[in-house]
């Protein structure tokens, strides 16, 4: 059996796959058309918190609290009296996920979907539990990875518990489910939200993979079908990194047409990037990203410097030099927002927050934040930076959903991150702080 007849056969099983998906109206899912499938925040914390709480909208008391601490190895005694909390303020710069407490025990969750970690964040999180008489310290992420060193500080690794969207959190809903089966109206909102997660953590196909694995399977005469797949495989890689890098060009070349705005972008060179340094795509980085293993492969992206009409240095202050920096972040989504680099006698480097005198990284976060909720101002070499309306999706295990690659292909990536970026600009001021200004120690 030759390629062709191989993806003509793969073709129809999908087809009749994506027909009794029709049929069933599992292709309708209320988070998709809300277009927020991945807001740490606004979705998941938020859910998440919410049927925790016995006080919950949801009117079943303390029913899924209890389940969540059966499953995940809590004392239930004093359940129904759990407080919980979203987005909990511990202090200047730290921010709990969800927090929950039972009598003298403290459970935190710390919420992973597409944020990186931050330096010795667990471990800060770790100390504010532990003022109870017990604690949990909980680290969600889509495939239970385990966090960081530099998130963990000094904190042993076994303090924290890693834990699954994709085996953990749908095993919980699975019981939560049961328990509501005679409540409709919140056994289809949990439908719905297993559905968003099968699709995030690639569990929605099970049904679609078996069938096409029995296809591979297939032998005719001395031939498996298995053994063209490398080829495919092959090709896929090679299509997928053509589809990105155009749409990586598309990007730039619109955003640098905004002749009609009172602000202009101009392109930082690479080599000049280099010696900030951040990395410029090209082909390159993107086809070694689609590469085996995606450790250190992100963090790239296009470099802008700001020119606005009638005000040269409004973007300027003494050596310091605000950029717009658009890239896929360590996560793997299209990200945006806005760096600090000083030039030197010895070239330009990038600023961190750390090395902030004059508070411009405080003012450019409290101005960001003024415009538009989401921006977000937890990483040492970021004024600000924040996520575009529409999700752009540059995972590399996400290239094989046909609904994320489409939207790629049809080049509809484009221009929603445009027009939030354009957007940003039209309402953003330049520099509006002092050197002098004075730095709270």
């Amino acid at each position: 059996m030759g390629a062709e007849v191989l993806l003509a056969l793969a073709r129809v099983v999908a087809e009749k796959h994506d027909t009794l998906a029709a049929a069933s109206g599992q292709s309708f899912n209320l988070f998709a058309i809300l277009g927020r499938e991945t807001d740490e925040v606004h979705t998941h914390s938020a859910i998440l918190a919410e049927l925790l709480d016995p006080n919950g909208s949801h009117r079943q008391g303390p029913v899924f609290a209890r389940l969540f601490a059966r499953r995940f190895g809590i004392a239930t005694e004093g359940v129904e009296s759990a407080r919980v909390w979203p987005e909990l303020t511990i202090d200047k710069h730290s921010r709990i996920d969800i927090v929950m407490t039972i009598g003298d025990m403290c459970v935190v969750v710390e919420n992973k979907m597409r944020a990186d970690d931050r330096p010795r964040q667990l471990e800060r999180y770790h100390a504010y539990a532990k003022q109870w008489g017990s604690h949990r310290v909980f680290y969600l992420t889509l495939q239970g990875d385990e966090p960081s060193k530099e998130s963990l500080g000094c904190l042993p690794p076994d303090e924290v518990v890693s834990i699954s969207y994709g085996k953990d959190v749908l095993g919980w809903l699975d019981d939560c489910i049961k328990e509501v089966a005679r409540v409709p109206q919140i056994r289809e909102i949990l439908a719905h939200y297993q559905a968003l997660l099968r699709k995030l953590t690639g569990k929605s196909t099970g049904g679609l993979v078996m069938d096409l694995k029995e296809l591979l399977a297939y032998k005719q005469d001395d031939t498996y079908n298995f053994e063209l797949a490398p080829k495919i495989a092959e090709a896929m890689t090679a299509f997928s990194v053509e589809t990105e890098w155009k749409f990586w060009q598309a990007l730039k070349e619109s955003l640098l047409k905004a002749d009609d705005r009172p602000w202009q972008l101009m392109a930082v060179e690479s080599a000049e990037a280099a010696s900030i340094p951040i990395k410029e795509v090209d082909d390159e980085i993107i086809r070694h990203a689609h590469g085996a293993g995606n450790k250190n492969k992100w963090g790239y992206g296009w470099t802008f410097r700001i020119e606005s009409e009638g005000d040269i240095e409004r973007y300027r202050h003494g050596g310091v030099e605000v950029l717009l920096r658009i890239e896929c972040d360590d996560w793997g989504w299209g990200s945006y927002g806005f760096i600090a680099v000083e030039r030197t006698a010895d070239g330009t480097r990038r600023l961190s927050r750390g090395e902030d005198e004059t508070g411009l990284f405080d003012e450019w976060g409290d101005k960001l934040s003024t415009l538009e909720d989401g921006w977000r101002t937890n990483k040492e070499s970021w004024l600000a930076w924040g996520y575009p309306s529409t999700d752009v999706c540059l995972q590399k295990t996400s290239w094989l959903a046909t609904d994320v690659i489409r939207r790629f292909v049809e080049e509809e990536a484009v221009g929603p991150f445009v027009e939030d970026v354009q957007g940003t600009m039209d309402a953003l001021k330049g520099w509006e702080g002092s050197s002098d200004a004075e730095v709270e120690c």
